[in-house]
Order: structure tokens, then C-alpha cells, then sequence
């Protein structure tokens, strides 16, 4: 029978085999990695064609996002999807009756949908690049979708928003989940789901040493340094934002309640350890 040490020196044996950097960590940050993340590892997701093609499924996505009345708002409109990622959500737009949907992110992954659009005939673009690409006032209605808890600069992006929508257009937000969701980490691939709200117990700085050696990549300890960065963005947050805003008026705000129980965000302080997403409907004033 192993004995306590012997099981630890079998998962260290196991863990710095797979993980080249290992060895890097202190004892804490390996018992985190052993114990709070996946082993062993998940295999990355993989865009295919075939998946960005989907444009009842990620229309759908955007209905339960935004509402039914979401079809109205776009049609025979100008739209833009602002840090529209893989550009799925693009083509689901102008499919269900944009005028021209476009697409905008500064990391481009969108290839696939822009190759889809193509073959489809639908009018979308894609940019690969940031909003001061574009001029003022381009849009009737401007959206970011699950985009807004990863800007490095919230209001910044919040402000170019608005500059880029027409007088009486719309800037819709939906994202999640908020940062102090119990997975508002965002490490689906690496920290357990069965760990929630470790992120806001254990410090940053040895969540993030374990996420770089668990995927292999330079040394980092802040949220900020993820893939598509990482901003810990709350409800609270998010609505001072927007309040504080010039140009824009909240028209409508919406918490969505973890398993649909509604009272967990009744109250302001609960809410926030308890909402899966926020969704805004706004103004151009």
C-alpha cells in the first residue's frame, strides 16, 4: 500500500511529465495543479467550417443573449460585432436579415467565417484589426457578445462604442460570466468545474503561475495576461460604466441568474457571486 508520501512523489512524478515547466512551480502552486485543474489535460477546442457554419445555433445563442425582438432591431440594418472572435455570430447576422454585418477583433480568428460568408453570399467583412479603424458613426447597431469581460480597457472600448454608432442606433452588451461568478475565471480547459469561485480565494499570482506551465507558455501572474486578457469585470462595474457613459442611454439591463433562480440576484451583493451574465440595451443619444 502507498503511503501519503509515496502518492505525492507518484503525482509529482506523474505531473512533471507532462508539464516541461514544472519544476518552476513552489509546492503550493504543484498542489494547486494537481489538485484544482484538470489532469490530464483537456485537448483544445477546434474550430471547423462546419461549425462557424451553424447560423441557427449561434442565432439562437444570440435570441437567448438579447431577446426575440433582437431580429427588429438588425434588420435591413448596419451592424457591427465588436471582438466577434471566430466571426460565427457574424454570419448568424446577416443571415437572419442584417443589411451588412460586420466583423471586428483584433485578434483575428475569423478566417473560417470569412470563407463561409464568401461562399454564401452574405454581406458581412471582417477586420482584422481596433475600432480606430473605422470612422465615426458607421452603425445602426453595434454589439459586443461575451467580448466585454476581456478588454483591457472597458471604458475605452465603451466610449469608442458609442462613437462608432449612428444618433438613435443601439449598443447592445451581453457578457459572462462576471468575474465573481463561481467560474468567472474563464479557465474552463484548465481549472476544475467542481472548484467554484477558487479564483477568488486562491491569490492571482499562483492561479496564473499554474495556467502557464499547465499550457506551456512564458511565466505570468496576472489575469490581464490570458489569451484575449482578462479585466475581472462585476455587474456593479459594468453598470457604473455604462451610467458614467456621455452619449448613452441604459434602456433596459438584465442580470441572468445562475440555474434560473432569481432571487439569487435580487439583492446587489448576492447578485454578483451568483450571475451567469448581464445584458444591456442602450441609446446612441
Amino acid at each position: 500500500m502507498n503511503t501519503p508520501i509515496d502518492a505525492k512523489h507518484h503525482a509529482d512524478h506523474y505531473t512533471s511529465g507532462k508539464f516541461p515547466q514544472y519544476e518552476r512551480l513552489t509546492a503550493g502552486e504543484r498542489l494547486f495543479l494537481r489538485t484544482c485543474c484538470y489532469l490530464p489535460p483537456r485537448p483544445p477546442r477546434v474550430r471547423t467550417l462546419e461549425d462557424v457554419g451553424r447560423t441557427d445555433h449561434y442565432a439562437a445563442v444570440f435570441e437567448r443573449a438579447y431577446g426575440p425582438d433582437v431580429w427588429a432591431r438588425i434588420a435591413g440594418k448596419e451592424v457591427l460585432d465588436l471582438g466577434c472572435g471566430d466571426g460565427a455570430h457574424v454570419l448568424a447576422l446577416a443571415a437572419r436579415g442584417a443589411a451588412h454585418a460586420t466583423g471586428l477583433d483584433i485578434l483575428p480568428a475569423f478566417q473560417l467565417a470569412e470563407r463561409t460568408g464568401r461562399e454564401r453570399g452574405y454581406p458581412v467583412s471582417f477586420i482584422g484589426a481596433g475600432t480606430e479603424a473605422l470612422p465615426d458613426a458607421s452603425f445602426d447597431v453595434v454589439f459586443s457578445h461575451d467580448s466585454f469581460e476581456h478588454f483591457d480597457d472597458a471604458a475605452g472600448v465603451l466610449a469608442e462604442m458609442v462613437r462608432l454608432t449612428r444618433p438613435g442606433g443601439r449598443v447592445l452588451i451581453k457578457f459572462g460570466p462576471p468575474w465573481r461568478n463561481p467560474w468567472g475565471r474563464h479557465m474552463s480547459g484548465t481549472v476544475r468545474r467542481d472548484r467554484p469561485w477558487i479564483h477568488l480565494i486562491v491569490p492571482e499570482r499562483t492561479v496564473m503561475r499554474v495556467h502557464s506551465v499547465y499550457h506551456d507558455q512564458p511565466i505570468s501572474e496576472h489575469y490581464a495576461d490570458l489569451p484575449g486578457g482578462m479585466n475581472k469585470m462585476t455587474v456593479g462595474r459594468f453598470r457604473q460604466l455604462l451610467n458614467r457613459q456621455p452619449g448613452l442611454r441604459v434602456e433596459a439591463f438584465h442580470v441572468f441568474p445562475l440555474y434560473g433562480l432569481r432571487p439569487l440576484t435580487a439583492l446587489p451583493l448576492v447578485q454578483e457571486f451568483f450571475a451567469t451574465g448581464v445584458r444591456a440595451v442602450c441609446i446612441r443619444q
